[in-house]
Formats: structure tokens, C-alpha cells, sequence
């Protein structure tokens, strides 16, 4: 079949039955089918383009799927235990370390600073704002026991627990739901624990203005004293432009109050530049009561974010901050 040109009007532009028509006839449609595919070629690509950073998450979704299935082969060639347990996956860990940390350095160009606030042994309690997508703390576990040789271990909402199919990624890497008493105990055990006071709410309440989402909860601070243990603030840079959430914030704030349930829309996983800074460590005192030792982790977190951050965040700076030059190693 040989198309002809398709004729110009007068105005010098082209039908979009002359374009068309050959297709037209090819498929056998009518000039309402005509108008319908020209229709369709405009909508779809408007469709596709607005669907993409909506598809972007799942880049993430993959990195945690595909560490479960690196388990489960781990598991097949009997290097880690029928339950994933935190004890023998010491090796797959590191591995998954490296993993980690190859992905951050290509599409984020991840950099810590502060690490040398982390100690080298003994227990610690690292307080780490929550963004929309932790992604952040995935990197930060794999250049921890890449460059420290420590593995820490991570309180998480309840809701983590029922995303289908991360059950062997949350046992090989020590997280619990809690409860205070287990926290302690893991401290008392010479462990890092992480922690995120703000937890869900965080996730989705706060917006690029990186406000610090925690209420009235002391019991981070409380285990802390309990454990006679220094906390270690923590904060990533850039972190709420690297994805978004749909802003239904009240409905979700709403139905999450009521249920526990939580169902953001998030969107984006952009390639924006991530630094994470580890603040200086406030040590244990016992004179401090739970709520005052809260409120000094919330200012030392308050601080390294308006130290470090751009505010409000901005996603073309946090691009161009991803491709100003070569990343810095730390």
C-alpha cells in the first residue's frame, strides 16, 4: 500500500482526514472512526504522561521485591534460616548493602555527612524524620554497614507489617513494631535502633515545607532514658521532592484516625539529589523527664532541617542539586 501525501488547506495545515484517510481505509473505519483514532492520539499520549510518575514508584516497589527474592534464594542454598531470622542473615545483609547503596549512588547520588556521630560500638537511638517514601533509610542501613559494620535495628508501623510479602525483608533486617519494653531490651543488647516519632502521620501530613509531624509522643524519649542511651538525630535533604502524595490530606487524616489505615497516592520517585545528615548526639540525661528530652530531639531535628534544607523544598532545585557535578564521598 503506497500513502499518499496528505493535501494542505488553505491555511497551509493538514486535514486530519487527508493525514488519515489511507489508515482509514486500511482498517476498514468510517469518518467517525476517523475522528475517533484522531481523538485517540492525542488522549493517549496525554494519558501515558500524566500516568509515568505514578509508574515511578514502582522503581522502589522493586528494589524492596527484589531484595525479598534475593532472600528466598538465600534461603533455597541454606545461608539464612526458614524464618529469616535477624541472627542468620548477618551475610545476606551486607550484601544487600551493596545493593542498596549502587542504587543510590545512580539515582540519587546518595551522600551521608555525619557519620562519624554514629559510634563505632554500643548502643545508640538514631531519630530520623519519616518523608512520604523512606527510601532514604534503606540507603542510609547500607552505607551504615558498609562503612561502620553495624547493622541497626527499626521500629515501624504496625501498618508495614501487612504490605504483602515483605515479611522476609522485615525479619532478616530486625524490624519490630515495638513495644517500648522490646526497644529497651534491644538497646540494653548493645544495638542502634532507628526510630521515626512521626511514623505515618508524618509520612502524609507533612508537605515540602518539611514540617515535623511527632504530636505529643514520648516514648522514643522514654525508652532512650530507660536505656541510658544517647539520641542521634537524623535528617535527608530533598527528601519530600523525591516523590509526592495526592493532597487529599483530610479524608486521609480522617480515615486514618478511625481506622489506622493508611492509603497514600504517591507519586513521582524522582531523581533529585539526597544528602543525609547525622546531627551531633544528645547524651543521656536522667534529669530530663520524657517530654523535655522529646522536645530537645524535636530541635535538634528542627535545626538540621532548616540548616540543610531549602524551604519550601523545590523540585527542579533538588534536579538540578542531583546534576550540578560528581557526589561527594563520605
Amino acid at each position: 500500500m503506497i500513502l499518499e501525501p496528505a493535501m494542505a488547506n488553505s491555511a497551509g495545515s493538514y486535514e486530519w482526514g487527508s493525514i488519515l484517510q489511507p489508515w482509514m481505509s486500511w482498517l476498514g473505519l468510517d469518518e467517525q472512526g476517523n475522528v475517533l483514532i484522531g481523538l485517540l492520539c492525542f488522549i493517549q499520549p496525554a494519558i501515558l504522561f500524566l500516568l509515568l510518575p505514578f509508574m515511578c514508584p514502582i522503581f522502589f516497589l522493586s528494589m524492596e521485591y527484589l531484595s525479598v527474592l534475593f532472600l528466598y534464594v538465600q534461603r533455597y542454598r541454606g545461608l539464612i534460616s526458614n524464618n529469616f531470622s535477624y541472627a542468620s542473615a548477618e551475610a545476606s545483609r551486607k550484601i544487600l548493602a551493596k545493593y542498596w547503596c549502587l542504587w543510590s549512588q545512580i539515582w540519587h547520588g546518595y551522600e551521608v555527612h555525619g557519620m562519624e556521630n554514629i559510634p563505632d560500638t554500643g548502643p545508640a537511638l538514631i531519630i530520623f524524620f519519616h518523608g512520604h517514601a523512606p527510601v532514604d533509610y534503606f540507603y542510609f542501613l547500607g552505607r551504615l554497614m558498609l562503612q561502620k559494620e553495624r547493622s541497626c535495628r527499626t521500629v515501624a508501623d504496625f501498618t508495614v507489617f501487612k504490605i504483602p510479602g515483605l515479611g522476609p525483608l522485615l525479619s532478616a533486617f530486625g524490624v519490630i513494631p515495638g513495644p517500648q519494653s522490646t526497644c529497651v531490651q534491644i538497646l540494653e543488647s548493645g544495638h542502634l535502633l532507628g526510630i521515626s516519632p512521626g511514623g505515618v502521620r508524618e509520612a502524609v501530613l507533612s508537605d515540602s515545607n518539611y514540617t515535623v509531624v511527632w504530636r505529643s509522643r514520648t516514648g522514643f524519649a522514654q525508652v532512650a532514658l530507660t536505656a541510658g542511651v544517647p539520641i542521634i538525630p537524623m535528617f535527608t535533604k530533598n527528601l519530600q521532592e523525591s516523590c509526592y502524595i495526592v493532597n487529599f490530606f483530610r479524608f486521609v487524616n480522617w480515615f486514618y484516625e478511625r481506622t489506622g489505615i493508611i492509603f497514600p497516592l504517591i507519586y513521582g520517585f524522582f531523581p533529585v539529589k539526597l544528602c543525609t545528615y547525622i546531627g551531633k548526639p544528645i547524651p543521656h540525661d536522667p534529669s530530663l523527664t520524657a517530654s523535655k528530652l522529646a522536645a530537645k530531639t524535636k530541635q535538634a531535628m528542627e535545626s538540621l532541617i532548616n540548616e540543610h534544607q531549602t524551604l519550601p523544598g523545590n523540585l527542579l532545585v533538588a534536579l538540578a542539586e542531583r546534576f550540578q557535578g560528581r557526589p561527594k564521598r563520605h
